[in-house]
């Protein structure tokens, strides 16, 4: 049914009634509910993409998941995803959810969605140093809000990210109280929060008396066995790994074990970040879990002020909380690599 019909069937302006039913204040009040109760008599539903063109808005926010479809499988991501649905709900609008490969192929898929008004605001997540989307997006001067750290400290970009220093003082204390004296934390340097977290266990690390050394990671496949032979080889005394995303922490549990190792006693091993593979891992890691999903609905929140050009309040003070299981323990008397 077209806004025709009931301007036709009321004796009215097209112009009148879609004003009525977009809830103009210059259409009187008897006038607007006699054309509410004559779109309502015949079942009218209102053109939504009319409707946004109108407004000059998608209602919709979207998030470009960085990699392949395989992508949607980390856990990472179901909690972004849900924490951003959750909240949007409340305010009845979309989630465009949407895959690219970083490089060429990402930034196109980003200047559709802000030259094509797709979505109102982006969600832009697993940041790379000299990432192009940031300079495009402050470019397009589009809203957006940057889930993890930011490759700069410009105060202009809004990043939601764990208090690093607060979550290395959780885990190296933990350590500490455990005679740990050397660990190593692992993660890649393609990601400038994994870069940022290394960065800050090394910072935090001598305040409890031990040294933290910087592991680098690719993704390869076999690389956990190859970094445990290599710190067998080149780090003997590191009686601890943090792997600073949750999959690198299981990933090493299983590496060690074929190397005859029992994470938690032969070597223990945390994760900077928490998942199911953490609870299911043999034993189960100790992590820190993170409040993924409540900072993805906080980033909607702020997206939508700045869609509506408001000023951003001042932002939470996130921080994890450990989930203690079976995976770290005492310092082993011998070193941990060597044995």
């Amino acid at each position: 049914m077209s806004l025709k019909i009931i301007a036709n069937n009321l004796g009215l302006s097209i112009t009148t009634v879609s004003r009525a039913l977009g809830g103009h204040s210059d259409v009187s009040e008897s006038t607007r509910l006699r054309i509410e109760r004559e779109a309502q008599r015949i079942a009218y539903v209102p053109n939504e993409m009319a409707r946004r063109l109108q407004k000059g808005r998608a209602d919709a926010i979207g998030l470009v998941v960085p990699g392949s479809p395989l992508s949607f499988e980390d856990p990472y991501f179901v909690d972004v995803m849900a924490g951003a649905w959750s909240r949007l709900e409340n305010y009845d609008l979309d989630f465009l959810v949407m895959s690219a490969t970083p490089g060429p192929s990402e930034l196109r898929l980003y200047r559709r969605l802000v030259e094509g008004r797709r979505v109102d605001g982006l969600i832009v997540t697993r940041v790379r140093p000299d990432d192009p989307r940031l300079a495009y997006l402050a470019e397009a001067r589009f809203p957006h809000v940057v889930f993890g750290a930011t490759p700069s400290n410009d105060r202009s970009v809004v990043s939601l990210e764990i208090d690093r220093r607060q979550a290395a003082e959780i885990i190296c204390g933990r350590l500490a109280d455990f005679g740990h004296s050397r660990i190593a934390a692992v993660g890649p340097d393609g990601m400038t929060c994994m870069v940022k977290r290394k960065q800050a266990l090394k910072e935090i690390a001598p305040r409890f008396g031990m040294t933290a050394i910087d592991v680098a990671t690719t993704g390869e496949p076999g690389e956990f066995e190859r970094l445990a032979t290599r710190l067998a080889v080149e780090h003997p005394d590191v009686t601890a790994i943090v792997g600073v995303c949750d999959h690198i922490a299981a990933g090493f549990a299983t590496a060690f074990r074929a190397h005859g190792l029992n994470p938690g006693e032969a070597c223990s091993v945390i994760s900077f970040g928490d998942s199911l593979a953490n609870v299911f891992a043999d034993p189960p890691i100790t992590a820190l879990q993170l409040p993924t999903r409540d900072m993805a609905a906080h980033a909607v929140d702020i997206l939508l002020r700045l869609r509506d050009g408001l000023p951003v309040d001042e932002l939470p003070n996130w921080v994890g909380h450990l989930m203690v299981r079976a995976s770290d323990g005492p310092a082993p008397k011998q070193t941990a690599l060597r044995a």
